[in-house]
């Protein structure tokens, strides 16, 4: 054999050898494809999906807190020291009962508005969730039925309690009620947040409470992502319908 065809066979031959080790790559990298484009769609399940969510969650968490806040900051005549007080309490309440602190706030600021002096907002609040734990009333019931004793009238409650009926009208407009109540249905609260469901809800609070903190700080960052999106869309509605269409087309 030539030398001429030795070289030719010897070409050919590792011509082969190569072509095969380059299909072979070429395998592995399509099955690395694979593989990275499944861990990308597991990592959007199991990632990144319930970060978007975790997100939403915690800022709606903290608009319900903020506006419950506002609310009652409203109700108090922007006396944020006091605001300030009841929303403490709020805290202290929720941590003792099956209560959360928003929805203690949102009551908080109904009696505010009624015009409720900060001690008797507090006396209110707590008879509220006395009786609500006592009786299995939600608390906007309990706080708007207490709320009409200090008009003078027994309402509902005379009804459940009749011994309330035994107060004078003027008792009445004095926290009477709300004195019996505190009295005699004190501990009710306590003793349901440990019972049962009660801690679970107590847990369910605490974890709501991570998601405010959670959202409140993410608030800003939402808003300066909309006023840069609301800026780029009246940038782009003063161009002209061809150079919309034109960026339209590009980015679809």
């Amino acid at each position: 054999m030539s030398k001429l065809a030795s070289l030719m066979i010897k070409i050919s031959a590792n011509g082969a050898q190569a072509e095969a080790q380059i299909k072979a790559l070429e395998m592995k990298m399509e099955g690395f494809g694979k593989r990275m484009s499944s861990l990308g769609a597991t990592l959007s399940k199991t990632l990144t999906l319930p970060l978007v969510a975790l997100g939403g969650a915690s800022i709606k968490a903290a608009d319900t807190q903020l506006k419950a806040e506002a609310k009652l900051l409203t109700a108090l005549k922007q006396r944020r020291d006091v605001q300030q007080r009841l929303i403490d309490q709020a805290a202290k309440l929720q941590g003792r009962t099956v209560f959360g602190d928003e929805e203690i706030i949102n009551q908080q600021a109904y009696l505010a508005a009624l015009g409720l002096t900060e001690e008797q907002i507090n006396s209110t609040i707590n008879a509220a969730i006395e009786l609500s734990s006592a009786l299995g009333m939600e608390l906007e019931a309990s706080v708007k039925n207490l709320a009409k004793t200090y008009g003078g009238l027994t309402g509902e409650l005379g009804e459940s309690m009749p011994a309330l009926k035994e107060l004078t009208a003027e008792q009445l407009k004095q926290g009477a009620a709300v004195d019996y109540v505190n009295a005699n249905y004190k501990g009710f609260a306590d003793q349901v947040a440990k019972t049962g469901a009660g801690p679970l809800q107590q847990l369910k609070n605490q974890l709501g409470d991570m998601a405010e903190k959670l959202g409140t700080a993410l608030l800003p960052i939402i808003s300066k992502l909309a006023d840069m999106i609301g800026k780029l869309a009246d940038w782009f509605t003063r161009l002209s319908p061809g150079i919309q269409e034109s960026i339209a087309t590009a980015v679809a």
